[in-house]
């Protein structure tokens, strides 16, 4: 089990079950706060869904759902400032581009992401898109969730933050394993290393 308070990056297309991987790590930890942008995060057990934002000071699990037509800056930050406050919690972004877009982030969502360890917050950011997101979510992660299915400008924007073989391992899930299968499967690796491991989100588990 991944520590909450380290940093990951998961990364994919749309319906290869990015969010059903997250929430099954998010299910584990103790205190978190889900940043559902989105609004369509499903009722999770042990955790209140609220629209008011200073339910993430005083809820240990929390997903909370800013308003549709906030300022994404302002909507990481304030989420990443009771993060800090709380300490000992993980931030989950889902998605990553709709807190910090581009090469734009707020401060404490940046404090959060460089110095956040030390109180013990660790930020896990989702996204689709890696080429739309900040280049933090992926030098400062601990680990990488990358979906095979990701390709073109994206893979161009992480390809030298993984290792080399994972181009092979890519190539080898997408010939050999049947779509439906490869689909929720993902390749884990930590920052700097050599090799990662390939893990299978269960598909009854993805379907909605």
């Amino acid at each position: 089990m991944i520590s909450p308070n380290r940093h990951c990056t998961i990364i994919g297309p749309n319906g290869v079950g990015k969010s059903v991987l997250a929430r099954w790590y998010a299910g584990k930890m103790p205190s978190i706060i889900i940043v559902d942008s989105k609004h369509d995060t499903p009722a999770l057990p042990g955790f209140v869904v609220s629209e008011d934002p200073k339910a993430m000071g005083r809820t240990a699990r929390i997903v909370w759902r800013p308003p549709r037509l906030a300022d994404p800056i302002q909507t990481g930050d304030l989420a990443a400032w009771y993060a800090l406050q709380r300490g000992a919690t993980c931030l989950m972004l889902d998605e990553a581009a709709l807190v910090a877009p581009g090469q734009r982030m707020g401060p404490y969502l940046r404090a959060a992401i460089i110095t956040g360890r030390s109180p013990g917050v660790g930020v896990w950011a989702l996204t689709q898109r890696p080429k739309d997101v900040h280049n933090l979510f992926f030098t400062e992660a601990w680990a990488y969730f990358v979906s095979p299915w990701v390709s073109g400008v994206d893979m161009d924007k992480i390809q030298g933050f993984l290792p080399e073989e994972f181009g092979t391992k890519r190539q080898k899930l997408l010939a050999n394993v049947p779509a439906e299968a490869s689909r929720y499967a993902w390749y884990v690796v930590e920052r700097g290393q050599s090799r990662g491991n390939i893990i299978r989100v269960p598909q009854k588990e993805a379907r909605p």
